[in-house]
């Protein structure tokens, strides 16, 4: 880590936890990718199956970036994380009627 010598304690802090939030999220849409057959996400729009698959390449890179001490690792890390929320948060707030929180909110509708 000598590329975070110096850096302060909260900044080192921040970097680890995204870099562990984007490392989860790599595994996640890859092992989703795995467990469908590489057609995963069946419910959502084309353009909202790309973006989550698209995770499988830039949760990683960004975490690297991020492990790196590169600027743009900062970038693309808030860009994904920011992308995400509202692409999970996407169908719940289009669809008013679902009740509660559900774990896919793709399956729970009718």
């Amino acid at each position: 880590m000598a590329r975070w010598d110096g850096a302060p304690r909260p900044a080192l802090v921040a970097a680890a936890a995204a870099v562990l939030v984007l490392a989860y999220g790599a595994v996640v849409h890859v092992v989703q990718l795995v467990v469908a057959g590489g057609m995963p996400y069946p419910g959502p729009p084309g353009w909202l199956r790309a973006s989550f698959v698209s995770r499988t390449l830039l949760d990683p890179l960004a975490a690297g970036l991020l492990v790196l001490r590169r600027r743009s690792g900062v970038v693309l890390a808030v860009v994904v994380l920011v992308s995400e929320a509202v692409a999970n948060g996407w169908p719940v707030a289009r669809d008013r009627a679902t009740s509660g929180v559900t774990l896919s909110p793709w399956r729970s509708r009718r």
